[in-house]
């Protein structure tokens, strides 16, 4: 799921004259830490009170989503939400992490950007 979630944000980008990000192991990583804290909190304050940008001294911005249920959708809401779409589209990126987390049958998003 994360893979086409970054398929579709680079057709997205691709779409409007912007360069690919590239797959960062480092964001995928923070990703996935960040997917799994906001099942405690849905928040972009991490569950000890941190900043989201405490996961990694490389992440420059975070987009997080829960409950959709593929990356079709869950681009969709991202696309239709003025500062997600910001995120996906900031030309300073040049890099992302994305990793999707489920419990029970809710899904968990997060996107770690980087410059």
């Amino acid at each position: 799921m994360a893979a086409e979630v970054v398929r579709q944000v680079n057709q997205e980008r691709t779409s409007r004259g912007l360069s690919e990000l590239r797959v960062d192991s480092e964001l995928t990583r923070a990703a996935c830490v960040r997917a799994q804290e906001i099942v405690q909190s849905f928040s972009h304050t991490r569950p000890d009170g941190s900043s989201w940008s405490s996961v990694s001294s490389r992440v420059s911005g975070e987009n997080i989503a829960k409950g959709q249920q593929t990356a079709d959708k869950v681009m969709a809401a991202w696309m239709s939400s003025e500062g997600h779409r910001a995120n996906i589209l900031r030309e300073s990126f040049g890099s992302i992490g994305v990793c999707a987390y489920k419990v029970g049958n809710v899904v968990y998003w997060a996107q770690e950007f980087g410059r």
